[in-house]
């Protein structure tokens, strides 16, 4: 209900005149607008996007909603690494394909167990946290969301050439944008922040007319040390085509983080955000719902204060 209200009223006021935030039509830009969705591990078809899109198209004012929808893409780049394809299974050693699966299992585990003693921590008012309570709690209540894909992990970072497959599916997608003038509104989530980054950086030297005017990194594995030291480049710098990095994680994630933390020049930062349509269980919110909280229909604190928010910010 509150997200037709909002539609009808964004309506009513996109027909007015110049009616758009900051006094613009609607937030026009001069090259024109464009939207990009970057998903995370774990095989995605083709219109993946859509969801996402209409949990945070209704908060869009009329004109943005018309723009964006129109020039809405998205980077499908699951298939480079997915089980089904054997030609490329051959470029990972599986040796060192096992060895770093365990390793990356472990690290994910103990970010959920912090992630989840940091909830009971916050729920019995206690600063700090207890390790003997962070090392009772059971690891299979995590749920860690993406396990069985974190061979998708492996191949991007084992074999340079999945690792390339992949960000040129996404410079491929935002090459163009960038080359018309664009001004592009990038959403990647999860493991999709680490394509993006690499992407962006790849596509400095170019030097292309358009920009990023907003670069959000959502549930961002880019927030986990041992995947951020092995980025290319990994200064962390934020790519020079790139207006505003926003980085949102939710209570509960622990994939997610501050990207801060790691040495990352973010300009702002949503941490620790209610996962939407998550129920507690024992204290704790399951790792896997709140991974996949940003995109649900209703979820207004993402949708509409942080993504819409900044991106009809001119």
């Amino acid at each position: 209900m509150l997200a037709i209200l909002q539609q009808i009223a964004n309506q009513l006021g996109a027909a007015q005149p110049g009616a758009g935030r900051d006094g613009d039509s609607g937030g026009a830009r001069a090259g024109g607008q464009a939207l990009v969705y970057v998903h995370g591990i774990c095989e995605h078809p083709a219109h993946f996007s859509d969801s996402w899109w209409n949990a945070m198209s209704p908060f869009l004012t009329l004109h943005n909603q018309q723009v964006l929808g129109a020039n809405r893409k998205e980077v499908l780049w699951s298939k480079h690494v997915s089980k089904t394809n054997r030609e490329l299974n051959r470029e990972v050693d599986p040796v060192q394909q096992q060895q770093m699966e365990l390793m990356l299992e472990a690290i994910l585990e103990e970010r959920m167990a912090r992630e989840a003693a940091e909830q009971i921590a916050e729920r019995s008012g206690e600063r700090g946290i207890d390790r003997e309570v962070e090392g009772a709690i059971p690891r299979a209540a995590f749920g860690i969301p993406g396990l069985d894909c974190v061979d998708d992990f492996v191949k991007y970072l084992s074999s340079d050439r999945i690792r390339r497959l992949v960000i040129d599916e996404c410079t491929d997608v935002v090459r163009p944008l960038l080359q018309q003038g664009k001004s592009i509104e990038l959403i990647s989530h999860s493991w999709g922040t680490v394509v993006a980054y690499e992407a962006l950086r790849s596509l400095e030297r170019e030097g292309l007319p358009g920009r990023v005017h907003n670069w959000f990194t959502v549930g961002a594995a880019l927030a986990i040390k041992f995947v951020a030291n092995r980025l290319r480049p990994d200064d962390g710098r934020k790519p020079q085509m790139v207006d505003h990095w926003i980085n949102v994680n939710a209570r509960g994630d622990g994939v997610g983080g501050s990207l801060m933390a790691t040495g990352m020049q973010v300009d702002r930062e949503f941490l620790r955000v209610d996962p939407f349509g998550c129920s507690s269980i024992f204290g704790f919110v399951s790792p896997a719902c709140a991974h996949s909280s940003y995109f649900k229909s209703g979820n207004s604190r993402v949708n509409r204060d942080i993504f819409v928010n900044a991106i009809e910010q001119v």
